[in-house]
Parts: structure tokens; sequence; C-alpha cells
């Protein structure tokens, strides 16, 4: 009977991954490990604030959607919210243009447009540096002269004159303005 016997004999190797030292990489990696369950705690920390928050708390919206509903721009914060009601349920309201620009899942193409509430992120003043005066700048990135008349209908309060009010492209959920605050349309909704 014969045996053989191998004898392997490692020295001094140096065993890389990525174009670092297998060491240094395993210590990276643990580094990141401890990185993100480092953030994970803060983040179910953050959902436990929310979780526990007090009644009467405003809960946080998302954009959902288009209605049914056609409504005009005269329809009220009242109408555009019961426009979303009947489609998204109750708590649903009239999306923010800040909402709809911070989506990261959008609903599908819708045809058509939408009205949308106007976020004004920026008001211009003699020390506004870039705006001309007395304009205000919207969250989608529009800028607007006379906002009261070019961006929710006066308030959702005029369906005739001079008003116009922004609203949602259905089928790239883009942020556009002027539209007639007479001519009915749906209203783009958030729900929590």
């Amino acid at each position: 009977m014969r045996i053989t016997i191998l004898a392997i004999t490692v020295s001094m190797v140096a065993v890389t991954a990525h174009g670092q030292a297998l060491p240094d990489r395993v210590t990276t990696l643990e580094s990141d490990v401890d990185a993100i369950e480092s953030e994970q705690m803060t983040q179910a920390g953050r959902l436990d604030e929310l979780e526990s928050a007090p009644a009467g708390t405003p809960a946080l919206h998302r954009y959902v959607g288009f209605s049914d509903a056609l409504v005009a721009g005269g329809a009220g914060f009242a109408g555009m919210a019961a426009a979303c009601q009947a489609k998204f349920g109750a708590g649903s309201r009239i999306a923010t243009t800040l909402e709809i620009v911070s989506a990261t899942n959008f609903p599908p193409p819708s045809p058509g447009v939408a009205w949308v509430q106007t976020q004004i992120v920026g008001f211009s003043n003699t020390s506004f540096p870039g705006l001309d005066n007395n304009v205000v700048a919207d969250a989608s990135g529009l800028t607007f002269r006379n906002p009261s008349e070019v961006l929710n209908c006066a308030a959702w309060t005029h369906a005739s004159g001079p008003f116009r009010g922004l609203t949602v492209v259905g089928e790239n959920h883009s942020i556009a303005g002027g539209m007639n605050c007479a001519i009915a349309h749906a209203v783009a909704c958030a729900a929590p």
C-alpha cells in the first residue's frame, strides 16, 4: 500500500479582494455593517416617533393619483378634498407640488391634467437675488408673478376671470401652469 502525503506550505501569500488586502477588506466590511446597523436603529427610532405621535398630529401624505370626479377651479379646498376622498378614501386631499416632485413611486399615467396645490418655496423682493421683484417660486421650479391669479385659482375660490391654476400632466406627472379655472379637471390627490 502506498501512502502519499501532500504538504502544502503557505508562506506570506497576500490574498486580495478588489485590490485590497483581505484583512483590510474584512475590517472595511465590518465598519460598513456597523454603519448600516446604526442607521437602521436611527430609522427605527424615527418610525417609533411617527407611530406614537399624539392624536391630531397631521399624517404624512403621498401622491396617489387623479380623482375620477372633475371639478372647476372654484370648488374650494373642501371640493378638491371631496373629489379625492370619493376615490382614495378619508384623509385624502389635493396634492401639493412638493409631494409630486418628491415622489419616488408614481401612480400609473392618467389621461389629461389634474389640479394641484402650489407649494411656495421662495418669494422675491428687492433683496432676493436672481428673481424679479414680487415673483414666487414653486416647489416644481416654476416661477410666477401675481401668484393668486395663476397658481391656484385664488385659493380655489374663482372659476372665472383672469384666474388660473397649476396642474399635473397625467402622462408624465410634470407640473404645468396657467390652466383656466372655469374648466373642470380631475384633482391630483395625496393620501396618508
